[in-house]
């Protein structure tokens, strides 16, 4: 007897309703816009899943690079790899979480225990004086993939900067695309000047949900 799985049949129904319905962009509220990204940080952490997070930064004529892996076994294990370079230098950390038991392993060295996390965070804080805001959803195609393809334009005046008078408002632009399993494939986010097509940072993000990810203790 051949089982349906009813949510799925569903959720393919409204992803297709929703392609039907968007001949062109859709404007969208702040909500509309964030919500699949709330419900996929939440679902990630319960699947097989690897993020690669590519991220430039540019200032002054020089680029500083980051790559951060990040794959996840459920329901207790995580596997960070974090490389960083600047002006020819390549660092690289490496973090195993296994339970409560983190190894760590920095550039060519052995691994070790340890008893707090050795990969650093990062991301900017929420954006304020605000001058404008568009979200907008339209159909999308990714390797062709059908998919829905979500849109930010935002244009703030940069109170960190100290020659923000001068430069005018900076921007940030986000992208980012959804199956029709609402899981997200690719994000994308650029920031800086309005008046300059130069980017302060970029970033870009891929997904896989892979459920053959294996992580396990790199010591015993």
């Amino acid at each position: 007897m051949k089982i349906v799985n009813l949510f799925a049949v569903a959720s393919a129904m409204l992803f297709a309703f929703q392609l039907d319905s968007l001949a062109q962009a859709k404007e969208i509220s702040r909500e509309e816009f964030s919500t699949p990204l709330r419900d996929q940080y939440a679902s990630t952490r319960k699947r097989p899943s690897r993020k690669i997070q590519e991220i430039s930064y540019y200032q002054n004529g020089k680029k500083y690079q980051e790559k951060w892996t990040y794959e996840n076994q459920p329901p207790d294990r995580v596997h960070y790899i974090h490389v960083e370079s600047f002006e020819g230098k390549v660092t690289r950390t490496e973090e195993i979480d296994i339970g409560k038991t983190k190894y760590c392993k920095k550039d060519g060295g052995e691994w070790t225990v340890n008893s707090s996390y050795c990969t650093g965070g990062g991301g900017m804080g929420g954006l304020s004086n605000i001058i404008k805001q568009i979200y907008t959803v339209e159909k999308g195609d990714l390797e062709g993939k059908k998919t829905l393809l979500y849109h930010e334009y935002t244009t703030y005046k940069n109170v960190y900067s100290k020659t923000a008078d001068s430069d005018g408002p900076s921007f940030l632009e986000t992208r980012y695309w959804v199956d029709h399993d609402g899981l997200i494939l690719r994000y994308e986010s650029r920031h800086g000047l309005v008046s300059n097509p130069e980017l302060s940072e970029a970033k870009i993000e891929t997904y896989d949900y892979d459920s053959d990810i294996k992580i396990e203790p790199p010591i015993r």
